[in-house]
């Protein structure tokens, strides 16, 4: 309820997603505009690495919305966003029936992560292959960003190595402090006690 309140006092409503988030991004933002909202509210659904979701139905359906839009980014080299009907033909594979009825809805923005200056060029090891080119922050955001925006270079590395050994900064940084473990009285690393507060909720009818 809250969020749509929010549609509805902000007159528009943007997801943003990468990989299967994506496709579950632009299925919820057409659900919204086809069954939630009014005409006078805006939905879009801006989206990296998508695969292909929906048939040619689905896609007409979709465009003839008028307060929908759907912004796909695509990485050049990235393979994900063909999958599954253009992946399996560019593989030279036979493409089952059941996955040639899959297309490509809204616009696409085509960006190539490896033009950029940070990145190592592909020929290193750990540097190439589907993995790197559909990693959000390590290809997509900093290509987005212009590679001089409010992501610093930092983050190229957040869940790669794919930044230049130049600017040393750590591969696969981001992690938890200490994996998460904590010196108990005895001196042993242990997993904290969980605060009650962060249980899940019990069902409904208990």
């Amino acid at each position: 309820m809250f969020r749509l309140w929010l549609l509805v006092a902000h007159k528009s409503g943007i997801r943003t997603l990468n990989n299967l988030g994506a496709s579950i991004a632009v299925l919820s933002a057409f659900h919204i505009a086809a069954d939630v909202v009014t005409p006078d509210i805006n939905v879009s659904a801006m989206v990296t690495g998508c695969p292909q979701v929906g048939d040619k139905n689905f896609k007409q359906v979709a465009e003839q919305i008028l307060y929908l839009k759907v912004l796909r980014v695509k990485n050049d080299p990235d393979i994900v966003p063909f999958w599954p009907s253009k992946l399996l033909t560019k593989l030279g594979l036979i493409v089952p029936s059941a996955l040639e009825v899959y297309i490509d809805v809204g616009v696409e923005l085509l960006i190539d992560s490896r033009t950029s200056p940070y990145l190592k060029d592909g020929t290193e090891p750990n540097a190439n292959g589907p993995p790197n080119y559909h990693n959000s922050e390590g290809s997509y955001y900093h290509t987005l960003c212009g590679w001089n925006g409010k992501n610093g270079v930092g983050f190229v590395n957040m869940f790669s190595e794919l930044l230049k050994d130049e600017y040393k900064i750590p591969v696969n940084w981001w992690v938890e402090k200490n994996k998460g473990l904590v010196l108990d009285d005895n001196g042993d690393w242990v997993l904290p006690q969980i605060d009650r507060a962060d249980h899940d909720l019990p069902p409904v009818n208990e």
